[in-house]
């Protein structure tokens, strides 16, 4: 079916109207964020949770990951009675703002850092904050500050 520009044929702006009301409200956190690849779809729920708990209350949500051809999964789950109170807990909003934003080269000059190497002029409050501090057997280890 052709439409013609700006117009849009009633199954597609059904499926503007859906992705609109369903995927849009998960979307907020990871346009703040970026991509975190893996934790991507974890940051996009805890996004629907933020914007919208309290009205899903006992809903089915889908959560649907894929990843670079090697596997995809697609889950769902119900969003519990205390989800709404359970994301404020963790100030989502507050942590964002509390960034700190650093240039490229401060970003390239920390990544080159050793592992252990202490971050000097580092800001943040050292509690509940982890970095990285190498691979072992293919995995990313972390340490708390």
């Amino acid at each position: 079916m052709t439409t013609r520009i700006g117009i849009h044929a009633p199954e597609e702006e059904q499926g503007l109207v859906a992705f609109s009301e369903q995927v849009d409200p998960s979307l907020a956190l990871c346009a703040q964020v970026g991509n975190i690849y893996t934790g991507s779809l974890y940051l996009a729920l805890a996004g629907l949770l933020h914007a919208q708990a309290a009205g899903l209350v006992g809903r089915r949500i889908g959560l649907f990951s894929y990843g670079s051809g090697c596997t995809s999964e697609f889950y769902s789950g119900v969003v519990a009675s205390n989800a709404a109170a359970r994301i404020a807990a963790t100030n989502v909003t507050g942590l964002l703002a509390a960034r700190e934003r650093i240039s490229i080269a401060d970003y390239e000059r920390i990544m080159a850092l050793p592992p252990h190497a202490p971050l000097a002029g580092w800001k943040g409050s050292g509690d509940g904050t982890f970095h990285f501090v190498g691979v072992t057997n293919h995995q990313r280890q972390y340490a708390s500050r």
